[in-house]
């Protein structure tokens, strides 16, 4: 009955050393092919499998990359994660993926651990907590370990990074201009995340084209209760929701209501396209490409890694405004 044994108990065995040993499973030039065949022959008998950790420890590269996001809920967050994945396929690296739930001790915990010999680099979105903390040091101890961070989504404007935008001011202005060439002219926002930066640049993409717009902030809890109050009270023939939350919000008032979307009021909200196309209306989404930005994260950090090029960089991704059935542009 064959046994797993380790590279000293091999090397015992077929009275080689462990440096001929190692040589001869890595196919290398050095190593004649009778040796190399007698070595993979018992390899296979007691069933050897290298130590990965203690390869990567002498050769200080780990061939993983950890990636923080705040959770995997979050449809958007999902799909870069799966873009992240498919890049990684192909690839001699593997994926540690770590979760903060919008904490800033979750986050600056798995940045330590992982930068502690885990990882090679990062793929960050930082947690909302942080955006409020602006408390860098564990990201910046990550760097100091020469373990690069790309951020994206969520990112932290003075920490000096790669990062990877999403436009989200130009595309909820491009959006409110075309909502208001379209003759609606009482829009109001809805918000969840106006306490994030993407949040605040999409309310001041809409408050570029209108001036004294109308911004209604809550938590999920709040967020329709104060929607319908402002609706029910107030002239409107238009909302932009910038979050999901806040989208599904927005159609749940008009229908409570009685208001026809988009008739009487037009929706353009941030939603997964599956989740468009099976609400009724079919909602008008503004998307991001979370899948392309999983992607480009990837590549970026690749390259950094296998140049060691310390150059700093951004790179903006574009959304797509989507119309479906709940605008009448």
């Amino acid at each position: 009955m064959s046994k797993q044994i380790t590279l000293k108990g091999l090397s015992k065995i077929l009275k080689l050393s462990t440096s001929t040993i190692s040589k001869s499973l890595n196919d290398s030039h050095e190593i004649s092919e009778k040796t190399k065949k007698k070595v993979l022959e018992a390899a296979a008998l007691y069933d050897y499998t290298p130590n990965i950790a203690a390869i990567n420890l002498k050769s200080g590269k780990t061939n993983t990359i950890g990636v923080i996001i705040p959770g995997v809920q979050n449809y958007f967050l999902a799909r870069v994660l799966y873009g992240i994945e498919d890049a990684i396929t192909n690839t001699p690296y593997n994926v540690i993926v770590s979760t903060t739930k919008e904490s800033w001790q979750r986050e600056k915990k798995s940045i330590e651990t992982l930068s502690n010999g885990l990882v090679d680099g990062f793929i960050v979105a930082t947690s909302a907590d942080n955006e409020i903390k602006e408390s860098y040091s564990h990201l910046q101890l990550a760097i100091e370990k020469s373990k690069p961070i790309i951020m994206f989504d969520r990112v932290l404007e003075d920490f000096n990074c790669d990062k990877i935008l999403v436009k989200d001011f130009e595309a909820v202005k491009s959006t409110a201009n075309k909502m208001k060439e379209g003759g609606l002219s009482k829009i109001i926002m809805c918000t969840t995340i106006h306490d994030l930066s993407l949040g605040k640049l999409r309310i001041d993409g809409f408050k570029d084209v209108f001036k004294d717009g109308v911004v209604i902030t809550a938590n999920e809890d709040e967020i329709e209760s104060k929607v319908f109050e402002f609706v029910k009270n107030n002239p409107c023939d238009g909302i932009i929701g910038i979050d999901e939350a806040a989208s599904l919000a927005a159609l749940r008032v008009c229908k409570k209501l009685k208001l026809q979307v988009p008739e009487d009021v037009a929706i353009v909200g941030y939603v997964s396209d599956l989740m468009a196309e099976n609400l009724t209306p079919r909602l008008t989404t503004i998307k991001q490409h979370a899948y392309t930005i999983g992607q480009k994260a990837v590549e970026i950090l690749l390259k950094k890694l296998s140049q060691k090029n310390t150059d700093i960089k951004s790179e903006s991704i574009s959304s797509t405004l989507i119309e479906r059935d709940s605008t009448r542009f």
